[in-house]
């Protein structure tokens, strides 16, 4: 399958994963480029980290050299019903480009047709061998018909399979959570939709930029507030944003060595791949081209966010076969230097070509640097059989709800923004069952959540997925 994914996705001949990472970094860097402060050629360095699994840029970053690279994701700028017909035009450019859209309609006076336009449009687009790439909706609780966009997409909803390109959630602020009844209102009608089908998700929107690590109402005044999120909701974006995204693989074999048969985990090979991805996700930024779009290109120059998630954690850990003691004294040492690489190696590059124009508080290269995207085609590239930091398919059985929420809570500190994640439910929850996780991740403290019932779509995706997400 792997040979397969490089030559038909990546556009590789010879299916090789060496030729498709000497291929990607080439575009990346000149042969002579050194690095900074180790002055070790870029180029190769970045060609032996995607070579043995260390990092991967997502998928429009891995068409480099043979197409221009394009930004994984996008948040336009909120739809009304004025302004539907122009956002129409500009997302059918951008979806021709393979970039996942976000999109709210809390000014629209019909959401849900609204959404039903651009879902159409949406599917008229015809990518050939690449796959069709997922969208966001999002529309605020207070919005006075939030309860049709809920059940949007509900089997008793005339539009289910209509909407199936696009994942949506309701947005709840804190003006909204403090008033339980009105909130917990919400949560149980969201919570039956998402036991028929996974739709919709909830974005606890303070909470995401109460926590972002730059002055937002600053950037807000230039670029708007946020008010919605990438498709499957690992970024937060002001309007007309972009993101390219990538990952770091904990299961990488050079990540790993043992010594007097136990398992030590490389922190400094770790950290320095870290920061080389941040380096080479930084150039892939400075080389994307928005298709066109002047607004994007004009915001995301402006920000220059990028979006370095992780990958393999459950691979990593059972293979090895680390106990729970060991896994959580892992992870926190994964979180932490994690999170100091990434952010050094943005200050670095601050200091080198210059900090982000809009945020005067941030000292480093990029509006936010880290998040936690779904790992899509780079899972199958890398060999792993978890996706991101979920756990393997066949043990979402055996795991319970409170361990997935608290598996998310646990990571959650380590990230500028946030983590994208299903909690799976069996499928004989109830609606009930439902409404006390999101209730649970309420008092967690989480910043987004959807949840699965499995076995409640007749074409069910792979469980550590929401649907129709492909950023990877």
């Amino acid at each position: 399958m792997i040979p397969e994914i490089i030559a038909r996705r990546y556009l590789v001949p010879d299916r090789r994963l060496e030729t498709l990472s000497r291929r990607v970094a080439s575009h990346l860097f000149a042969d002579n480029e050194a690095h900074p402060s180790r002055g070790v050629p870029l180029r190769r360095a970045v060609m032996h980290a995607m070579a043995q699994k260390r990092f991967l840029p997502a998928g429009n970053t891995l068409l480099a050299g043979v197409e221009p690279i394009r930004p994984n994701c996008a948040i336009l700028p909120p739809v009304t019903d004025a302004t539907l017909p122009e956002v129409l035009e500009r997302a059918a450019n951008l979806w021709e480009s393979r970039i996942g859209l976000g999109f709210s309609f809390d000014g629209c006076s019909d959401p849900v047709a609204a959404l039903q336009a651009l879902s159409e449009r949406n599917a008229a687009i015809d990518l050939g061998h690449r796959p069709q790439r997922g969208n966001m909706a999002t529309l605020s609780a207070s919005h006075p018909r939030v309860g049709e966009f809920i059940r949007a997409k509900t089997a008793s909803g005339p539009r289910r399979h209509a909407l199936y390109n696009f994942n949506t959630s309701v947005v709840l602020r804190d003006e909204d959570l403090r008033r339980p009844g009105r909130a917990d209102g919400v949560l149980r009608v969201v919570a039956e939709a998402a036991w028929d089908g996974g739709d919709p998700g909830v974005v606890f929107l303070d909470r995401i930029t109460g926590c972002l690590p730059y002055d937002y109402p600053s950037v807000s005044r230039a670029l708007g507030e946020i008010d919605t999120l990438v498709p499957c909701g690992e970024q937060s974006m002001h309007p007309n944003e972009t993101c390219g995204l990538g990952a770091v693989n904990l299961a990488a074999d050079a990540f790993w060595r043992q010594e007097r048969g136990a398992w030590r985990f490389n922190e400094r090979s770790f950290s320095e791949t870290v920061e080389l991805a941040v380096r080479a996700l930084d150039r892939a930024q400075s080389l994307t081209d928005s298709a066109g779009d002047a607004a994007l290109q004009k915001a995301s120059r402006a920000t220059r966010r990028i979006g370095l998630g992780l990958m393999g954690w459950h691979d990593a850990v059972q293979s090895r076969a680390l106990g729970a003691e060991e896994q959580a004294a892992l992870l926190r040492t994964v979180g932490l230097l994690f999170r100091a690489a990434s952010h050094q190696a943005s200050a670095a590059l601050g200091r080198e070509v210059g900090s982000c124009q809009l945020a005067t508080d941030c000292p480093r290269a990029h509006l936010t640097v880290t998040c936690v995207p779904p790992t899509g085609g780079i899972t199958l590239l890398a060999g792993n059989r978890s996706f991101a930091l979920d756990p393997l398919p066949q043990e979402l059985d055996r795991m319970s709800v409170g361990r997935q929420l608290a598996s998310a809570r646990d990571w959650q500190p380590y990230f500028d923004n946030t983590i994208s994640k299903t909690i799976n439910v069996p499928f004989d929850a109830t609606p009930q069952d439902v409404h006390n996780v999101f209730l649970a991740a309420l008092e967690t403290g989480l910043k987004t959540l959807t949840v699965y019932r499995s076995g409640s779509r007749s074409h069910q995706p792979l469980q550590t997925h929401h649907a129709s997400c492909e950023t990877c």
